[in-house]
């Protein structure tokens, strides 16, 4: 939002307020509920066991801010929450989402006293999240879920990816950190000729296989549980696909490099922190969205880590990898396509 008015400034100061609210309503599934024959303000309050009074005030919120139609005493979900939350994702996948931004909160309390801090505000937390990978490792259910969610949250780019990306001459991929295998599914089921090999860690594998088991695409696509960074990988791609793996070394890059064929190229997508990849949007929703990425980030990283990896630098590390030629395209959503080619 831009703010022009000093009723702007009032209103921001309160959006933890309604955020709250759509919190709340996604991780009790409030807008399926309403979404069945349960319509009034009574029935949900005993749905989800909240006193009536704070549940009527929350739904009326909900109305306000465009989520809920309301018609007399009866509420239901209106067509923006319709199209943009219960035909997006399912409602394991928000409730998941919900909570991996919720996670973030104890960054923000007290914010004004502990931004001085040098190091991670983590450490300034009594109880900071258990490291990302660890839990994948040891906790199957978050995995699970994890896997799942991303699938959903991938699935429109891995569609808008096999749409558009130029896969002439290539009959094997690798797909590192591919977790559920979206980006390979959504081309193999293009590409009746290719097959894919997915990189992960186990946990993520098994729950891979059992996305990819929907599709029916047999022996054409695999799981394999390593540590990229750390084990030897399988090689002879024709394509290495590292969608958001988030590894930009010289190192890595030539090892990568090394499981390619002769002709082969290597496909970094991402949505690094460059401002040159979002020129095109100035003014619109998805730069405020980069900027408030960039701020949590700046929290729970200490100073001595920052660190940037633009578009040139991540063009330079390939070239200094032995790749010959190094291109890249946004996309209209900010995306990053980097191909390198052997």
């Amino acid at each position: 939002m831009k703010i022009s008015s000093t009723q702007d400034v009032y209103q921001l100061l309160n959006m933890f307020i309604p955020s709250s609210a759509l919190h709340t309503a996604l991780d009790l599934g409030i807008f399926w509920k309403l979404s069945s024959d349960i319509n009034k303000a009574s029935e949900i309050a005993e749905e989800v066991n909240i006193p009536l009074h704070r549940c009527q005030a929350l739904l009326d919120l909900l109305h306000k801010l465009g989520l809920l139609d309301k018609h007399e005493d009866a509420y239901s979900v209106s067509t923006i929450t319709q199209d943009n939350i219960l035909d997006t994702y399912s409602v394991d996948t928000w409730t998941f989402l919900a909570k991996e931004v919720q996670k973030h909160t104890p960054l923000f309390v007290n914010l004004p006293s502990t931004i001085a801090f040098s190091g991670s505000l983590w450490d300034k937390q009594p109880s900071p999240p258990p490291n990302w990978f660890d839990q994948m490792r040891e906790d199957s259910e978050y995995a699970k879920r994890f896997t799942n969610a991303l699938f959903e949250y991938h699935l429109p780019f891995a569609e808008k990816f096999t749409r558009n990306f130029n896969m002439s001459g290539i009959s094997n991929l690798l797909d590192i950190g591919g977790g559920s295998g979206v980006m390979s599914i959504e081309l193999l089921k293009c590409y009746s000729s290719l097959s894919a090999v997915i990189i992960d860690i186990e946990n993520v594998c098994i729950h891979g296989r059992e996305i990819a088991e929907q599709f029916s695409l047999g022996d054409r696509i695999k799981y394999i549980p390593l540590d990229f960074l750390r084990d030897d990988l399988p090689k002879n791609f024709d394509l290495i696909l590292q969608c958001d793996a988030g590894v930009f070394s010289v190192d890595f890059f030539s090892k990568l490099k090394q499981s390619l064929t002769r002709n082969g190229r290597l496909v970094v997508v991402t949505n690094i922190d460059d401002d040159s990849s979002w020129l095109h949007y100035p003014d619109c929703e998805i730069s405020l969205y980069k900027s408030m990425k960039r701020f949590v980030h700046s929290l729970e990283i200490p100073r001595k880590q920052q660190g940037s990896a633009t578009i040139e630098i991540i063009k330079r590390k390939l070239l200094k990898a032995n790749f010959s030629r190094v291109i890249h395209s946004i996309w209209d959503k900010g995306e990053v396509i980097i191909e390198a080619f052997t």
